[in-house]
């Protein structure tokens, strides 16, 4: 394993390992976390319309139900990865599969926000997890130590993806409570797969690190975000400058406070991973959010769309934010102070 940074740089650890060994991480850090790119831009997106078209509750309510698809799927292969990431032909075609089924899923959000059903997200999100099946299905034959963890992995997600199908027949009145009853069952899945059977391998420095570079990604969608909605304006002013470097403080503040103490600490212990992977839904979702609500502001402050509620997008998305994130370090602390 690569040494780590000194304390002084914990907030580009991952730009420290990379530079220290670029052939074997550069795929880890700059391959893997940007395929869901495409889809969190235009869940954002999507957000930002549905606040300036006055219709900010149901643009919410869809926004979530996105982000989980795109944060579950990312996850599960994150957490695969640190076990098995061997990066061999098979592999690699395997994370070929999972890629495309993103791209799938991001081209389904807008119908997702529309109607709150689409047959291209149900396939979407079904390549990226029976892709995800094959991988673990791949680890049971190669790995016997953790073979029945893995295979509890694979048989979980694919009784899971079974209901997901099936829910493409459910009437439109269940569709709301079948969806959060399935993600229950999903977060379900490794407590499930790793629970009296001990863990995969997972390496618990490796995923504080793909949680931190996928931060930072997320944050670069609300500078992305933010000057789509500069770029649709007809005409710039000195208007927009205030919001400009609003935006550009509000960014380097979550950066500065997300990354101000070490995350390690939050993934040690399989029921403190589970805790730090549940809490960044909250984290990466509410840090999207301020993108759409600053593309909002500028859309208000040129008098299209509702600047109150931008603005009210933004507060929330900057409360749970700190929020969750000073909760998990608030437990961990509780604990070791015990």
């Amino acid at each position: 394993s690569v040494e780590h940074s000194p304390t002084f740089m914990n907030v580009i650890e991952w730009l420290y390992r990379l530079v220290k060994e670029p052939r074997r991480l550069w795929r880890r850090y700059l391959s893997n976390n940007p395929r869901f790119v495409v889809a969190i831009a235009s869940n954002s997106a999507q957000l930002h319309h549905a606040i300036t078209e006055h219709h900010a509750s149901a643009g919410i309510l869809g926004y979530t139900m996105t982000w989980f698809a795109i944060w579950w799927a990312w996850v599960g292969f994150t957490w695969f990865a640190s076990a098995y990431d061997n990066d061999d032909a098979l592999y690699r075609l395997l994370a070929f599969v999972i890629m495309t089924g993103s791209l799938m899923l991001a081209a389904s959000v807008p119908d997702l926000f529309a109607d709150g059903q689409s047959l291209l997200a149900v396939a979407g999100y079904a390549v990226m997890r029976l892709g995800y099946v094959a991988l673990w299905l791949r680890a049971a034959a190669s790995d016997p130590v953790h073979r029945q963890a893995a295979l509890r992995y694979a048989v979980g997600v694919t009784a899971v993806q079974s209901l997901w199908i099936a829910r493409i027949w459910a009437p439109s009145s269940v569709l709301i409570p079948t969806f959060f009853l399935l993600v229950i069952c999903e977060l379900s899945i490794p407590v499930w797969a790793e629970g009296r059977h001990g863990t995969t391998p997972w390496h618990r420095h490796h995923i504080a690190e793909r949680f931190s570079l996928m931060t930072i990604i997320v944050l670069g969608e609300v500078f992305l975000s933010s000057v789509t909605a500069v770029q649709g304006v007809d005409q710039v002013g000195w208007d927009v400058v205030p919001l400009a470097l609003g935006g550009l403080l509000l960014v380097f503040g979550l950066w500065w406070v997300y990354f101000k103490r070490e995350h390690h600490r939050l993934t040690d212990g399989r029921a403190r991973t589970w805790m730090f992977s549940y809490g960044h839904l909250v984290i990466f979702a509410s840090i999207a959010s301020l993108g759409a609500g600053l593309a909002a502001v500028v859309d208000a402050v040129h008098g299209e769309g509702d600047g109150v509620t931008a603005v009210w997008v933004m507060a929330s998305g900057l409360s749970l934010f700190g929020l969750t994130l000073s909760g998990m370090h608030a437990v961990v602390d509780g604990l070791r102070g015990m």
